[in-house]
Protein backbone atom coordinates (compact mmCIF):
# COMPACT_ATOMS: atom_id res chain seq x y z
CA UNK A 1 0.00 0.00 0.00
CA UNK A 2 2.92 2.46 0.76
CA UNK A 3 4.74 2.07 -2.53
CA UNK A 4 1.25 2.94 -4.43
CA UNK A 5 1.17 6.22 -2.54
CA UNK A 6 4.70 6.73 -3.26
CA UNK A 7 4.10 6.15 -6.77
CA UNK A 8 0.75 8.55 -6.86
CA UNK A 9 2.90 11.40 -5.16
CA UNK A 10 5.99 10.86 -7.76
CA UNK A 11 3.70 11.05 -10.77
CA UNK A 12 1.66 13.90 -9.42
CA UNK A 13 5.40 15.88 -8.10
CA UNK A 14 6.71 15.33 -12.04
CA UNK A 15 3.51 16.18 -13.76
CA UNK A 16 3.29 19.14 -11.36
CA UNK A 17 7.10 19.71 -12.93
CA UNK A 18 6.84 18.79 -15.79
CA UNK A 19 3.92 20.60 -17.05
CA UNK A 20 4.13 23.45 -19.14
CA UNK A 21 3.61 27.03 -17.67
CA UNK A 22 0.31 28.63 -18.46
CA UNK A 23 1.35 30.92 -21.69
CA UNK A 24 0.52 34.59 -21.55
CA UNK A 25 -2.00 36.12 -23.91
CA UNK A 26 0.26 38.04 -26.68
CA UNK A 27 1.57 41.07 -25.42
CA UNK A 28 -0.30 40.60 -21.40
CA UNK A 29 2.91 42.70 -19.85
CA UNK A 30 5.40 40.48 -18.29
CA UNK A 31 8.44 42.20 -15.81
CA UNK A 32 7.01 45.28 -17.09
CA UNK A 33 7.28 45.04 -20.94
CA UNK A 34 5.46 45.60 -23.13
CA UNK A 35 3.84 48.92 -21.03
CA UNK A 36 1.09 50.09 -22.32
CA UNK A 37 1.86 52.88 -24.45
CA UNK A 38 4.51 50.34 -26.31
CA UNK A 39 1.38 47.95 -26.96
CA UNK A 40 -0.18 50.85 -28.25
CA UNK A 41 1.87 51.17 -30.32
CA UNK A 42 2.66 47.95 -31.91
CA UNK A 43 -1.20 46.78 -32.24
CA UNK A 44 -1.43 50.61 -34.48
CA UNK A 45 1.92 49.45 -36.16
CA UNK A 46 0.64 46.06 -37.31
CA UNK A 47 -3.06 47.74 -37.63
CA UNK A 48 -1.18 49.96 -40.50
CA UNK A 49 0.94 47.09 -41.92
CA UNK A 50 -1.73 45.10 -42.75
CA UNK A 51 -3.90 47.24 -44.48
CA UNK A 52 -1.99 50.42 -45.05
CA UNK A 53 -4.95 51.50 -48.08
CA UNK A 54 -7.31 51.73 -45.11
CA UNK A 55 -4.66 53.09 -42.49
CA UNK A 56 -3.97 55.88 -44.76
CA UNK A 57 -7.89 56.92 -46.55
CA UNK A 58 -8.08 60.35 -44.38
CA UNK A 59 -4.76 61.55 -45.42
CA UNK A 60 -4.46 63.66 -48.35
CA UNK A 61 -1.96 62.93 -51.07
CA UNK A 62 -0.75 66.99 -50.55
CA UNK A 63 0.13 65.60 -47.12
CA UNK A 64 1.33 62.50 -47.33
CA UNK A 65 3.50 62.42 -50.66
CA UNK A 66 4.51 59.24 -50.23
CA UNK A 67 1.35 57.33 -49.83
CA UNK A 68 1.02 55.43 -53.08
CA UNK A 69 4.34 54.05 -51.68
CA UNK A 70 2.35 51.87 -49.20
CA UNK A 71 -0.07 49.75 -51.13
CA UNK A 72 1.12 46.40 -50.39
CA UNK A 73 0.20 44.62 -46.94
CA UNK A 74 2.87 42.96 -44.97
CA UNK A 75 2.70 40.66 -42.17
CA UNK A 76 2.26 41.60 -38.56
CA UNK A 77 5.34 42.67 -36.25
CA UNK A 78 6.37 40.44 -33.40
CA UNK A 79 7.04 41.71 -29.85
CA UNK A 80 10.37 41.21 -29.18
CA UNK A 81 11.29 41.61 -25.12
CA UNK A 82 15.14 42.00 -25.88
CA UNK A 83 15.02 44.62 -28.52
CA UNK A 84 11.74 46.35 -26.46
CA UNK A 85 14.00 46.53 -23.68
CA UNK A 86 17.32 48.06 -25.99
CA UNK A 87 14.35 50.69 -27.17
CA UNK A 88 13.10 51.53 -23.82
CA UNK A 89 16.63 52.05 -22.43
CA UNK A 90 17.87 54.73 -25.62
CA UNK A 91 14.75 56.60 -24.93
CA UNK A 92 15.53 57.04 -21.41
CA UNK A 93 18.97 57.75 -21.91
CA UNK A 94 17.77 60.43 -24.67
CA UNK A 95 15.97 61.71 -22.45
CA UNK A 96 18.37 62.22 -19.64
CA UNK A 97 21.06 63.17 -21.35
CA UNK A 98 19.17 65.84 -23.03
CA UNK A 99 19.70 64.56 -26.82
CA UNK A 100 17.84 65.12 -29.62
CA UNK A 101 16.69 68.85 -28.27
CA UNK A 102 17.73 71.80 -29.45
CA UNK A 103 18.62 74.60 -27.65
CA UNK A 104 16.56 77.01 -29.22
CA UNK A 105 13.43 75.59 -28.47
Amino acid sequence: MRSNRTVVWAALLAAVVLLPRVAQAYGEPVNGFPSWYERVILVFTNEARSDPQAALDGCALSVCEEKACYDTALPPLQWHEGLAKLARFHAQNLVQTNCGMSSGS
